[in-house]
C-alpha cells in the first residue's frame, strides 16, 4: 500500500513539472497586473548592448543567443521533444554546448541538426508534424551560423537603440515568429494562445500581457522560456505597445 502511494506521488509530481516546463502554461501571467502595463513614459532613445541591429556589430555575423537559441528553444525544445523534461531521444537542445554536439562546424551538410530541419520526409523532418517547418529564412541563419564556425557568439557592441517608429511588419512579426511561434502557432498552441498575425498579438498587446511577459514584470511568466529579449528589444516592444499598436 506505502509503496504504491509512492509511486502514485511520483507519477502525479512528474506530471506537474512536466506541465510547468512545457508550452501549456499560460504564457504571459500567473497573476496579471489589473489594467495591463502603464507604457505612458517610454524612453526612445535607450541605449543597450546587446541588441539585433545595432551600430558595432557585425551584420553579417550569426549570433548564437540571438539569433540561433531562440529558433532551437522555440521549435525543439518544447514539451514531448527536446527540453529538459522529455529530453526525446536523450536530447536536450536548451543551450550552446547540448546543440553544438550534434553539429559539425563549417558543414552544415554533414550536421544532424541541419539534416533534420531540412529533411523532405515528414516522419524524419525536426520539428514534428503537425508543427509547421521551420521557414527558408530559418534554416538560412541556422545554416550560415554553422558556416561561420558554430560559434557561441555575443553581439556586445554598444550603440543606440532606435524605438522610434517600430514597426509590426519589419520587427514584432519576425520576433514572434522567431521566439514564441513553437509554442504558440496554430497547432495546440500553449494555453489555447495563438499569436500567428496581427489580431491575435494585439489581443495580448493590448491587455499588458505581452509587454509583462518579455519584461519579466512582477506577477507575470518571464517569456520566452529558456531564452530572453534584449535590453532593446523589450523596449522596442514597448514603444510599438505605446504608439497603439500600429499594424503597419
Amino acid at each position: 500500500m506505502c509503496g504504491t502511494l509512492g509511486t502514485l506521488v511520483v507519477v502525479v509530481v512528474a506530471i506537474i513539472l512536466m506541465d510547468l516546463a512545457s508550452c501549456r502554461h499560460d504564457p504571459f501571467f500567473d497573476n496579471p497586473i489589473p489594467g495591463g502595463v502603464d507604457t505612458s513614459s517610454v524612453d526612445t532613445t535607450t541605449s543597450d548592448t546587446s541588441t539585433t541591429g545595432m551600430s558595432g556589430c557585425d551584420p553579417d555575423s550569426v549570433y548564437f543567443n540571438r539569433d540561433v537559441l531562440p529558433l532551437i528553444i522555440s521549435s525543439c525544445a518544447t514539451s514531448g521533444c527536446h527540453d529538459e523534461i522529455t529530453h526525446e531521444e536523450g536530447l536536450r537542445l536548451v543551450d550552446y554546448d547540448r546543440i553544438v554536439r550534434i553539429v559539425r562546424a563549417g558543414k552544415p551538410q554533414n550536421s544532424t541538426l541541419y539534416e533534420v530541419i531540412t529533411e523532405d520526409r515528414s516522419s524524419k523532418r525536426m520539428p514534428p508534424p503537425p508543427r509547421a517547418a521551420l521557414t527558408a529564412d530559418q534554416i538560412g541563419i541556422i545554416r550560415k551560423w554553422i558556416e561561420q564556425g558554430a560559434q557561441n557568439l555575443e553581439c556586445t557592441a554598444s550603440g543606440i537603440c532606435d524605438t522610434v517608429n517600430v514597426s509590426f511588419g519589419g520587427f514584432i512579426m519576425p520576433l514572434i515568429n522567431n521566439y514564441c511561434i513553437g509554442c504558440h502557432g496554430s497547432i495546440n498552441p500553449g494555453a489555447g494562445i495563438q499569436l500567428t498575425n496581427y489580431n491575435q498579438i494585439q489581443s495580448a498587446a493590448s491587455s499588458g500581457r505581452l509587454y509583462g511577459a518579455v519584461a519579466g514584470l512582477p506577477g507575470y511568466v518571464a517569456m520566452p522560456q529558456g531564452s530572453h529579449l534584449d535590453a532593446c528589444s523589450i523596449s522596442r516592444i514597448r514603444s510599438w505597445v505605446a504608439a497603439g499598436m500600429p499594424d503597419n
